[in-house]
């Protein structure tokens, strides 16, 4: 279980380097995927339908960045508000 330790803090040390950088943005597509026997392969590695689904997860990511920016672009104000859309489609 210690590989678990390791993987929590890459992902603590990935989400701090986003927190410091506006153009860097940190996903976890494991808090938007339920893991099941259909999706791995073994306890840590996902199969084929896995990598699909969390390259699915990682599509809508970017579509609501783009979007959000977007957005930003016709309304700058909203730049400056701490409005967060990317949970809408994730969910």
């Amino acid at each position: 279980d210690f590989y678990l330790d390791y993987i929590r803090e890459g992902k603590k040390i990935l989400e701090n380097i986003s927190n410091d950088y506006d153009r860097v943005h940190y996903f976890d597509p494991s808090t938007k995927i339920i893991p099941t026997l259909k999706l791995l392969s073994d306890r840590y590695h996902l199969n084929m339908a896995g990598n699909k689904r969390v390259a699915e997860e990682i599509f809508l990511f970017i579509d609501n960045m783009l979007e959000l920016r977007a957005i930003e672009k016709k309304c700058p104000q909203l730049k400056e508000s701490p409005l967060i859309l990317l949970s809408d489609n994730l969910t």
